[in-house]
């Protein structure tokens, strides 16, 4: 769980340019976000980076949703 908070980016309309404005602020101090109403977004310096945080993500979100 080295992801620590993610942010969740509030409901846009699909191609609304504040999603990326958002995203491209949120990204120097984060590698993973929530849209509301979409789901998940990962980044990373590589593919392979940002695969990783996409399966720490979701296993993360698995140890949440068990724990419950």
């Amino acid at each position: 769980m080295r992801m620590g908070n993610i942010p969740l980016v509030p409901y846009y309309r699909p191609g609304d340019k504040r999603i990326a404005q958002d995203l491209a602020e949120l990204a120097a101090d984060n590698q993973a976000f929530l849209l509301a109403n979409h789901g998940p977004v990962v980044c990373g310096e590589s593919l392979q980076e940002a695969a990783n945080n996409m399966e720490e993500l979701e296993e993360t979100a698995k140890l949440i949703f068990y724990s419950r």
